[in-house]
């Protein structure tokens, strides 16, 4: 899984997880605020972070910041400029789909039929091992759409080190659940300009607790986008950035996914103490700033 993982490269989750956005939870008593990871003294050491941010130094980007995946090939993309002489970092786009051709194209079109100048490339992750891989494509933007083949149906596949990615910044997608183009580009500018890098990191790299938690991940066939928040908050101290854009997420909700299915949300609440006991403390850091795309009026 991804950073959870390892090596480290940023990452940017969209402020929307498919078709659980908006979701709520099962009512679950968190465990004491006396296991948080602050209250404990996990503080890390900030020569990981270094020797990450020098092995990944040669992949695009403008600065190093805090999410991770192992990745990657010696490639080096140099930064754009838009017609105001803005320096635009880039940025890829990374999905998972399975068996749902219908959303993943309807999604494909949207965020190609405008320029986002800082995308890079798009980068599907195949999931429907019995069918074909399709063909990969270049959009009439010049954006690279890129088909890898998933090695195992597992939602984990979305967070596999891709030795072909190009760019530090990988925002993660769903393939049901998009945001227009001009947000997109607002969302990946904002968390880009805010500066927000990991204030320290495990003393430990505790690998044998990361592949206890994918192993989880693929046993309940849930809850990616909750670990990856806790393996975020333990490797940082910091809580999420919520950058909103000017229109909301468009979310047709499909008729087959991991949310349509019994128990989904049960699972969902279970993994919040679950994760807790395997990292041994609560990672979780409050936070209730937000950042929205649009004029305030006064």
């Amino acid at each position: 899984m991804l950073v959870i993982f390892s090596m480290i490269v940023s990452i940017i989750i969209i402020g929307i997880r498919g078709s659980e956005v908006g979701e709520g939870f099962f009512p679950i008593r968190l465990l004491s605020q006396q296991f948080t990871c602050a209250y404990t003294k996990q503080r890390g050491r900030q020569d990981i972070w270094n020797e990450s941010k020098a092995k990944y130094s040669h992949l695009a980007n403008e600065r190093f910041t805090y999410w991770f995946v192992s990745v990657f090939s010696s490639f080096h993309l140099p930064f754009s400029q838009n017609a105001s002489n803005e320096i635009l970092f880039p940025d890829s786009i990374a999905m998972l789909t399975y068996r749902r051709p219908k959303e993943l194209n309807h999604t494909l079109i949207v965020l190609l039929e405008e320029n986002i100048p800082s995308l890079y490339e798009i980068i599907i992750i195949w999931g429907y091992l019995e069918a074909e891989l399709p063909m990969n494509f270049v959009s009439k933007y010049k954006v690279p759409v890129r088909f890898r083949m998933a090695l195992k149906d597992s939602l984990n596949e979305k967070l596999r080190p891709d030795p072909d990615f190009k760019t530090q910044a990988i925002l993660l997608h769903d393939d049901d659940v998009y945001y227009r183009p001009r947000d997109v580009e607002f969302v990946f500018q904002t968390w880009i300009s805010s500066h927000r890098r990991p204030r320290s990191l495990l003393r430990h790299r505790r690998r044998g607790t990361m592949a206890k938690i994918r192993d989880y991940v693929d046993g309940v066939f849930n809850c990616k986008d909750i670990a990856i928040n806790y393996v975020q908050r333990l490797l940082t101290g910091q809580g999420p950035l919520q950058v909103n854009g000017r229109e909301r997420y468009v979310n047709p909700n499909p008729a087959k996914g991991i949310s349509t299915k019994p128990g989904h949300l049960e699972a969902r609440s279970k993994c919040l103490n679950e994760f807790v006991k395997m990292f041994r403390c609560m990672p979780l850091v409050d936070e209730t700033a937000h950042i929205q795309n649009g004029l305030i009026g006064m």
